[in-house]
C-alpha cells in the first residue's frame, strides 16, 4: 500500500496552500480563529473559481 501523495495530489496540495497563503496572511488567520463562524464569502468565491468544489464530481459531470 502506498502512503505517498501522487503527483496530482501534490499539485493540488501546493495550489490550495498557495491560494490560502495569499488569502490568509497571519493577521487574517488570527482574525478567523478569533471570530469563528464568520463567513468569508470572498474566500469561498476564490475556492470556487479555483475549481476546488469540482474535486468531488466525476469528470463526466464537469469535475476533476
Amino acid at each position: 500500500m502506498r502512503f505517498q501523495l501522487t503527483a496530482d495530489q501534490r499539485e493540488l496540495k501546493e495550489g490550495v496552500r498557495g491560494l490560502l497563503e495569499r488569502r490568509f496572511p497571519r493577521e487574517a488567520l488570527r482574525a478567523a480563529v478569533d471570530a469563528p463562524g464568520r463567513l468569508d464569502r470572498e474566500l469561498w468565491r476564490a475556492l470556487g473559481a479555483a475549481g476546488f468544489f469540482a474535486l468531488t464530481l466525476p469528470e463526466a459531470a464537469g469535475g476533476v
